[in-house]
Parts: structure tokens; sequence; C-alpha cells
């Protein structure tokens, strides 16, 4: 599985990264960071009793999985159509755009209300594993850092972070577990899973940084 992220360039100097998302956010003048913080769901109502079995269960979140795509999505603007002995407002198309160029320059950090998000994946730390590249608890963190005085370039089309591994099981055997308390909002449901492989990558597919969290 690979996700998209920071798309639109990097987060303000002084950003907090959420937990369970990646993000590229500017940690000084000259370097950005990509960050995946995982959250804690140990406790999560969307994970169930798991005291017993597990060690840990980290949470990491789908950004946009309503796309099939793993790239960055591709703006949509209306812009107008000139015709002949018409003003250049009659008539509107649709015209595809590409994410406008990041701009290396930090910024003050934005206000904003979080955000909300209905897919995700439990990642399984059972109690008595091995702890060979075990990482409990710990940010994955990679610095791209400029020269000299020269700010760093964030990748065209932003980053992805790539996860290699396979699904496994809650205590009461389903992969899946959803919870939904509004009949007009969509559920939030997470996946099980155990990670080999956690990665960040350019949308290239240039490996910037890679971890094995099994050991493996």
């Amino acid at each position: 599985m690979r996700l998209p992220f920071s798309c639109f360039g990097p987060d303000a100097l002084g950003s907090v990264a959420p937990e369970g998302l990646a993000r590229a956010v500017w940690s000084d003048a000259t370097s950005l960071t990509l960050t995946l913080i995982p959250a804690d769901w140990m406790n999560a109502p969307l994970v169930g009793q798991a005291a017993d079995q597990w060690e840990a269960v980290e949470g990491l979140w789908i950004d946009r999985p309503w796309l099939r795509d793993n790239a960055c999505p591709v703006l949509r603007v209306s812009v107008p159509v000139v015709a002949p002995h018409k003003a250049a407002s009659d008539t509107l198309a649709d015209e595809v755009v590409p994410p406008p160029p990041a701009q290396p320059v930090p910024q003050p950090a934005p206000q904003s209300a979080p955000l909300a998000y209905s897919a995700g994946l439990a990642v399984l730390r059972e109690t008595g594993a091995s702890r060979l590249g075990r990482r409990p608890g710990q940010a994955y963190r990679f610095t791209v850092r400029g020269q000299g005085e020269k700010a760093a370039a964030p990748a065209p089309g932003g980053y992805r972070l790539a996860l290699e591994g396979r699904f496994d099981s809650f205590p009461d055997g389903r992969v899946i577990h959803c919870i939904g308390d509004d009949p007009d909002r969509r559920p939030v449901c997470v996946a099980a899973v155990r990670l080999d492989v956690v990665a960040f990558e350019t949308v290239s597919g240039e490996r910037l940084s890679e971890w094995r969290p099994t050991g493996g």
C-alpha cells in the first residue's frame, strides 16, 4: 500500500504532525522532515479487548481512502472559454491543472480545525513476540536538508508512505472493525495488520528511508 501525503507542499514551520498520518513539515529555514507518528490505539473502541494478547496497537489513518491511485489528486478548476461574439463568462469548461508548485519558504503555523478520518490500519504488536526491530512509541522520521543556506526543494507532487505487510485479525477473528453512531455519516473502519516494511518515497518511486518493524 502506498499513501500519498503533503501533496501541496510541506506544512508550515512550527506545525505539529498529527498522530497516525504521514506529513512533510518544515523543521527550520532550510530543512524539512518527513514524519509518521503512530497513534496509540491500545484501548481504542475500534480495537476491542487487546490488553492480554498484544503488547501494543499502533494506529495509522488512511487519508482520502476513496482514491484508487497512489499519487496525489489532481485539481480541477473551471476557467472561462472565450468564443466569438460572446463574453468570457458565458461559457465554462473544466481544465485539469497540476498542484501548484511548493514554495520552500517556512511560514507561521496556520490555525485549522482537526480533520475526521474514516479508514485506518491497526498495527498489531503481539505480547511475547520477538522484539527485534521494534519501535514502540517511536516516530518514523527522515530529514531532507538543503545545501548551505539554500532551502531544501520539496519533491514535486509530494511524497508517499509505503507500507508492506499482511492482514491479521482482532481477538474476535475479524479482520475489519467498524463503528458508527450516526446514520447520516459514514462509519469509521480499521483493519488489523502486521507490517514488515515502513518507508518514505517520492511519487516517482525513489525510496528515501526504510524501516523493518518486524526485524526482517
